[in-house]
């Protein structure tokens, strides 16, 4: 006779089932759970707070309601639905860092992005440098003052039109450089004097 599954293996640390009957739930919602598990995760990793890990489960939704991008990865379509909420929300991450976080290569990522922006006739707000300077600096322990400096420097490379196609990370990363690299030799100099 087969037993009631009391074992260790048949329930979580919670005492919910883990093996649930597959048949009780359709396909498409299995996919949908397990994308929403994806995404909860990638979020939880770079801690992003709930209404954008609730933006990018409504645009994966859409997306796989609308059957647009069959044949695509479930895990790619959710790293990609992450990116656009993030940057929908206005804090944007770069590919890399969704890369990071995912188990999806970064130009798939990108595929999926440019096709889920198509198949739901959206757009998002391009990137600046702005949206990432302060992020950056304060990763890096940088004092507010080389901050300002990098944001004058990249605002004044980019009004005098300076740094045309130049991706605004390689424009913050260089204007950070440059700022802090100013304030280490003043730091330097007045020490020496």
């Amino acid at each position: 006779m087969i037993g009631g599954g009391k074992g260790d293996a048949a329930f979580d640390e919670f005492g919910v089932a883990k093996y649930q009957n597959r048949r009780s739930v359709p396909s498409g919602d299995r996919a949908l759970i397990a994308a929403f598990r994806e995404i909860s995760q990638m979020a939880d990793r770079i801690s992003l707070p709930k209404t954008i890990q609730d933006r990018a489960n409504n645009v994966f939704k859409l997306v796989h309601d609308g059957k647009n991008l069959k044949g695509r990865a479930n895990d790619a379509i959710a790293s990609a639905s992450l990116y656009i909420a993030c940057r929908q929300e206005g804090v944007p991450r770069t590919f890399k860092e969704i890369c990071a976080i995912s188990k999806i290569s970064k130009k798939e990522i990108g595929r999926c992005f440019k096709l889920i922006l198509k198949a739901l006739d959206t757009s998002v707000d391009l990137i600046t440098t702005g949206d990432f300077m302060s992020r950056f600096c304060s990763n890096l322990g940088l004092p507010n003052m080389v901050q300002r400096a990098a944001t004058t420097i990249a605002r004044r490379a980019v009004e005098l039109d300076i740094v045309p196609g130049r991706s605004p990370i390689s424009v913050a990363a260089a204007a950070i450089y440059m700022a802090s690299q100013v304030s280490f030799f003043h730091f330097y100099r007045t020490i020496h004097k």
